[in-house]
């Protein structure tokens, strides 16, 4: 069995994270949630200590043993595309730092994988989510969850 933790750093604000345990035959949620960051324009880059620290909690608290995290794709503002760079570093650092293994996913890939089609729209994606791991709406917190859990069902998948 393998600790899984998937990402989902699709915005300033938000990160989607799923904590699962993933076996050949069988996936498991342990946690999954969306970590909303207090971005002011004046400290924006403290949302990289909270990713430290978040991932440090993370890592504490569960064996990880792989990261899987949504690839950038290039689309959106330079501004922002360079922000969620610099977090995707810290995420890369911290996870090279203790020695596990990153694998990054694209979302075509995750859409493809979780509702068959790679150009599925977000709210495809969280009903389909809802339907495989059986999870009601008021579960899920944002659609960057979903996205998270949508990144590790595609990593499941994809070792089978």
């Amino acid at each position: 069995m393998s600790k899984v933790l998937s990402l989902d750093p699709a915005s300033l604000k938000n990160l989607g994270v799923c904590i699962s345990n993933i076996t050949k035959r069988k996936m498991s949620i342990v946690e999954s949630f969306t970590k909303v960051f207090e971005v002011e324009l004046e400290n924006k880059d403290k949302r990289l200590l909270d990713t430290k620290i978040l991932m440090e909690e993370i890592l504490e608290k569960h064996n990880i043993e792989i990261v899987v995290f949504e690839r950038s794709m290039g689309f959106g503002k330079a501004f922002i595309r360079n922000q969620l760079s610099e977090q995707t570093g810290i995420v890369k650092l911290m996870s090279y730092e203790h020695e596990i293994p990153v694998v990054e996913i694209s979302p075509k890939t995750a859409k493809k994988i979780i509702t068959g089609n790679g150009n599925a729209k977000k709210k495809e994606v969280i009903e389909n989510v809802l339907r495989v791991f059986d999870l009601q709406k008021k579960d899920m917190s944002s659609e960057h969850e979903a996205d998270a859990i949508s990144m590790a069902y595609a990593y499941f998948k994809m070792e089978k």
